[in-house]
């Protein structure tokens, strides 16, 4: 149970072991400068990367009679989470949900960490497979590196340098907070409003910004992290409220976020400016265009946040937390190991009885899941220098 009058910072460690009597409602350290972890949080980004991976498997292509039971009932369970309305603009926003004021050290540090890898994984393809041939092509692809987006990368690396722009932006806003701190309610206020004002031009110019995205224009995710700064507000004041969010019971929450889902279905319309036609992917910048939908993309995604936190210990939230520590290498490893499965098996898949395939398509996800965390033990444990490419131990 929730503590009703106790503040996050009373709650006593009072376990026999030692460990927290609440550990969902622990306050962990700046998770950018310190080590320590929340196991909700990574939980979090565990249930997130599994729906990444999903989300990328054609799962049609398992199914040769798509009038079978078993393909409606995968279909229905799918395309029922809606998972691109929360599933990348959440994991932008845990992104941001610790980090400090920006300072040069915050900077490097989060540049190691997602730009050495982008850099390396965007030009791995030209440089290992057949560097001779294809240095010209290695060379040229330093135009596309720059630019960091999916038109320019056609890559699921596209997150990186969108997450390092979200991370450095808003670090930026902390240290200005930081600077005003001293001012006059009056004039935080006005400055507030200004910048409100100011962000509500910025979304009512969403449509034509869509535009200049998908040509490429604007590089490095700058337009997604602009876009989604009051939803990194919203979501760090759910957090910080966890102890009496928490208070609601879970079917409260899943009502909720079933409501939000179905809010942005209603009022959004299905984005077709690229080959790719949703109502919200934002690797196309397909986002919410209209306030509704852009709030009920913030609820839900507050929402699953608190779903997070009501897993209890137990084997649950501790594979969940497991799997999310490893995260950032299955986004990187898992769109390659898919392709290779789906061109080693190509037509095989489409074979199988409707049982069978369904069997297929977990082993399919458990394995674009399950390779990339050995991939990456074995390889920090044989140089902790791989975690230049992304890589955690």
């Amino acid at each position: 149970m929730c503590p009703t009058k106790t503040t996050i910072a009373h709650i006593k460690h009072n376990n026999a072991d030692g460990s927290p009597a609440h550990p969902e409602l622990q306050q962990p350290k700046d998770s950018a400068v310190f080590p320590s972890r929340d196991r909700h949080i990574d939980a979090l980004k565990g249930f997130l990367i599994v729906l990444v991976v999903l989300g990328h498997i054609p799962y049609a292509s398992f199914f040769s009679d798509k009038t079978s039971w078993q393909y409606i009932w995968v279909d229905s369970a799918i395309s029922g989470l809606h998972m691109n309305f929360f599933r990348m603009p959440l994991f932008l926003a845990v992104g941001v949900l610790f980090i400090p004021a920006l300072s040069k050290r915050f900077v490097k540090k989060i540049a190691i960490a997602l730009l050495i890898p982008y850099v390396i994984w965007i030009l791995q393809p030209t440089i290992i497979y057949d560097p001779a041939r294809d240095l010209i092509n290695a060379i040229g692809r330093f135009k596309d590196l720059l630019k960091g987006n999916y038109q320019a990368l056609v890559s699921i690396l596209w997150f990186l340098p969108a997450l390092f722009s979200c991370k450095v932006i808003f670090s930026f806003a902390k240290l200005a907070n930081n600077k005003i701190a001293t001012w006059s309610k009056s004039k935080k206020y006005a400055l507030y409003g200004v910048l409100g004002a100011l962000w509500c031009v910025y979304f009512a110019l969403t449509r034509k910004i869509a535009v200049l995205h998908c040509l490429g224009k604007i590089p490095f995710g700058i337009d997604i992290a602009l876009y989604l700064i009051p939803m990194f507000i919203a979501i760090i004041a759910v957090y910080r409220h966890r102890a009496y969010l928490l208070k609601l019971h879970v079917i409260i929450i899943l009502l909720i976020a079933a409501g939000a889902t179905q809010l942005i279905v209603y009022v959004e319309p299905i984005k077709t400016l690229t080959s790719f036609h949703e109502r919200i992917d934002l690797a196309q910048y397909s986002v919410p265009y209209n306030f509704f939908g852009y709030v009920g993309m913030v609820v839900l995604s507050g929402a699953i946040l608190m779903l997070a936190y009501k897993l209890k210990s137990g084997a649950v939230l501790k594979l969940l937390s497991y799997v999310g520590t490893y995260s950032f290498p299955i986004y990187i490893l898992h769109f390659k190991i898919l392709k290779d499965i789906f061109l080693r098996f190509d037509g095989a898949a489409s074979s199988l009885s409707p049982s069978v395939a369904v069997l297929a398509l977990f082993g399919t996800q458990l394995t674009a899941i399950v390779l990339p965390i050995i991939f990456s033990k074995i390889l920090m444990y044989l140089s902790t220098d791989f975690r230049y490419a992304g890589f955690v131990k």
